[in-house]
């Protein structure tokens, strides 16, 4: 490990005696140079820093292998990996070209910390996650890990996340399969789903039904009261009037028109009531595809049937 820190900080120094031929801005120059100094401080993860902000202020081949050898020092494997193919790929770059071989060396020791783990998951655009962070699949449904012990989670919208501890050797491919449950609020069939908006339409026209239906009992209780008043006061003048009405005649005879006229108006709104909500409650559709109903007429009376 000493011989690879060796190879790296001659690597940082080579980019710094060629940074005047690089053609970078001077704060990214800047950038590199104090992360070259950090790096000879042995202050890994602070160099890193100067060499991202390097990479971002200028973005160059040079910088982009300083990150990536960063990263090899702080065993960042897979980062350092991506890192050095992107910088090796610049082949006409010239100080890759000057550092091919020292390069290609670290690209060679970094690969050999890591392994391949081919996700085999049957759901519509599954999310990976290896030791918790988020690792994009490559098209042939693998994943980049650190070989050793790793912890692969797969989650997916309207499934439960699942996740599997493995040990994978360097350099090899492992292969995990996932059969995700689906969450509890997505259980529901297709047949379910396109049953929900009758079902809430229904529940709804039932719900106005029957209030409706208890307001018309009360109004048919309502008028029934008042009619046996009506009744109550009508004997009460009779009997009074039987000989000439008297002062309490006339009053007997004024209360049992009054309760009479209410007696009719409320049976007729709740009988009206009623009716509507018996209707409202028979004609909703139920959850087997609506309910029947059934008006039958025998010239005396009306008689509503149905199922719901």
């Amino acid at each position: 490990m000493k011989r690879a820190a060796g190879v790296l900080v001659v690597l940082a120094a080579l980019g710094s005696s060629h940074a005047a031929h690089a053609g970078p801005r001077e704060d990214a120059d800047a950038a590199l140079q104090a992360g070259v100094a950090l790096r000879r401080e042995g202050k890994d993860a602070e160099a890193l820093d100067a060499f991202q902000q390097a990479l971002a202020l200028a973005p160059s081949a040079r910088a982009r292998a300083q990150v990536a050898l960063a990263e090899q020092a702080l065993a960042l494997w897979v980062a350092a990996e991506r890192d050095l193919g992107l910088a090796l790929a610049e082949k006409d770059d010239p100080w890759i070209k000057q550092n091919r071989e020292p390069l290609e060396r670290a690209a060679r020791l970094v690969a050999s910390k890591l392994a391949w783990a081919t996700v085999d998951v049957k759901v519509p655009s599954p999310e990976v996650f290896v030791n918790g962070s988020p690792a994009p699949l490559e098209a042939d449904g693998r994943v980049r890990v650190v070989a050793g012990v790793v912890t692969i989670e797969v989650r997916a919208d309207g499934y439960q996340p699942a996740s599997s501890s493995l040990r994978v050797a360097p350099e090899t491919t492992a292969k995990v399969a996932f059969d995700l449950e689906p969450s509890p609020r997505s259980t529901k069939t297709s047949a379910d789903l396109s049953r929900d908006p009758v079902d809430s339409s229904s529940s709804a026209q039932r719900t106005s039904g029957w209030i409706l239906t208890g307001v018309g009992v009360v109004g048919i209780g309502i008028g029934t009261a008042f009619g046996l008043r009506a009744m109550s006061k009508k004997d009460e003048r009779d009997t009074d009037c039987a000989a000439g009405c008297s002062q309490v005649g006339v009053e007997a005879d004024r209360a049992g028109r009054s309760a009479g006229l209410v007696s009719t108006i409320a049976m007729l709104g709740g009988i009206a009531a009623t009716g509507a909500g018996v209707w409202f409650v028979l004609s909703a559709p139920s959850s087997s595809g609506g309910g029947q109903v059934g008006v039958h007429a025998d010239g005396s009376s009306i008689r509503i049937s149905g199922s719901f």
